[in-house]
This record gives structure tokens, C-alpha cells and sequence, in this order.
């Protein structure tokens, strides 16, 4: 029990648990209680205001957790897609070298067999028939040569092999099956 000063009259040393002040008759508990009420008030509204503000932080943290897996997501498959474009870039690449190759060895092929004049000699001549069909069959299978390609494909075959080894080419595919005549190399560069 503490003695206070009476909030009314401002009387002194009034009891904190009276019923009422002696002088003025004011209510001293009612007054207490209300503000004990509003204290207890004020209390729920601060612990309701701290759980607003909680929940927002957690809504806001789960959207920017959302936003940031996102993000992670566009970014890995820009990533898978950049490398699947590199891994392409690279097959063709090799492709179109591993061809290129082919062609040369077949060109070289040819002419080694033309400058033999009249000799024949079979195993080189298998060795150009079967250099044909491995480049034949690279071509056909390729899966990632484009349309550039091919066409440079065609452009570097036309400088590459003379006249005199195309003309060899074109007699070999006549010869040659059914098979050879329809192969897309052989279309492409207008061997039959």
C-alpha cells in the first residue's frame, strides 16, 4: 500500500487501495483499474502490432525466397542453355572438320589412283571406295551440321576436288549401288 496524491483534488497522502478519496470523494480504485485497463490495452495492441510486423517479415521473406529460387532457376537454364549451344557449337565444329578431312584424304586418294595412269590397283581403289562411304555416312548421320554448313561444306568440296576427281566420283557412283546414289552427300553435291 502506497500513499499517493488524490488525481482530482490532489489531496495528499491518499491510500493507492481506497475505494475513494476522503476529500473529494473521487473513485481511487476505478481510477487504478482504468489504468491498469488501458496499461493491459496498450499491451495487446503493442503484441498484436509486433505480430503484424512479424508476419510481415515472414510473408516478405518467403516472397524473396521465392523470388530468389526463381532466379536461380532462369539463371541454371541459361547456363544448361549456353553449354548446350557451346556442346553444339563444338559437335558441329568437329563435324564439319571430321568431313573435311574425309575430303581430303578422298581427294588425295583420287588423284594418287588417277596418276597412276594405267596400273590399277585395287587396294587403293577400296581404300577410295571406302573413304567415300565413311564420308557418305558421316554426312548422312550428322546431327548438328546447318544448312550453312553444308552449303560451306559444298563450296570447300567444289575447291578442293578438281574436275578430274569429280568426274572419278561421279563414274565410282555410277558403278557403285543403288545405296551411293541416294546418299544426301551425293545430293548435296550433285555427284549423279
Amino acid at each position: 500500500m502506497a500513499l499517493i496524491k488524490c488525481p482530482e483534488c490532489s489531496k495528499e497522502n491518499v491510500s493507492d487501495t481506497a475505494v475513494s478519496c476522503p476529500n473529494c470523494g473521487y473513485g481511487i480504485k476505478a481510477h487504478f483499474n482504468y489504468i491498469k485497463k488501458q496499461e493491459r490495452i496498450a499491451k495487446v495492441q503493442n503484441e498484436l502490432q509486433i505480430k503484424k510486423i512479424k508476419k510481415k517479415l515472414i510473408i516478405s521473406s518467403l516472397i524473396l525466397m521465392v523470388i530468389f529460387v526463381f532466379i536461380i532457376i532462369i539463371i541454371d537454364k541459361e547456363k544448361a542453355k549456353v553449354r548446350e549451344e557451346e556442346r553444339i557449337a563444338r559437335n558441329t565444329k568437329s563435324e564439319y572438320e571430321e568431313i573435311l578431312e574425309h575430303f581430303n584424304s578422298l581427294n588425295k586418294s583420287i588423284t594418287e589412283y588417277i596418276n597412276l595412269e594405267k596400273e590399277v590397283d585395287y587396294k587403293l581403289y577400296h581404300r577410295i571406295v571406302y573413304s567415300f562411304q565413311v564420308t557418305s555416312d558421316d554426312f548422312s548421320s550428322s546431327k548438328y551440321l546447318s544448312d550453312e554448313h553444308k552449303e560451306m561444306l559444298k563450296s570447300k568440296f567444289n575447291s578442293i576436288f578438281s574436275k578430274k576427281n569429280k568426274d572419278f566420283l561421279k563414274t565410282l557412283i555410277k558403278e557403285g549401288s543403288d545405296d551411293y546414289k541416294s546418299t544426301p552427300l551425293v545430293k548435296l553435291f550433285e555427284l549423279y
